[in-house]
């Protein structure tokens, strides 16, 4: 885990991810009643949050105001209804001209 912090490097085995098959129901026939889940390594989830953690208070600085999605307490809800007002606003300016 240190080389990850030190140098850069994060051993293929940890960024590897399981995806495993649950049944949906109790005696699944076909792959549609089977739902699956990605089992990711504990450690490299644990050096993600690290990154991120560390990452967080540069975000404004990083990321444009229009990704909002990736902004915690935004998300595409709030484009939506941006885009709506905006859409509205010129029709209303378009049917006054």
């Amino acid at each position: 885990m240190a080389q990850a912090f030190n140098i850069g490097f994060i051993h293929l085995g940890l960024v590897e991810t399981l995806i495993v098959r649950i049944p949906k129901v109790d005696q699944p026939k076909c792959l549609k009643e089977f739902r699956p889940i990605s089992l990711c390594n504990v450690l490299s989830k644990t050096i993600l949050k690290v990154l991120v953690h560390k990452v967080r208070p540069l975000l404004d600085e990083l990321i444009s105001p229009l990704q909002s999605v990736f902004i915690s307490g935004q998300g595409t809800s709030n484009n939506a209804l941006i885009t709506k007002e905006i859409v509205h606003h010129m029709c209303k300016k378009m049917s006054r001209e």
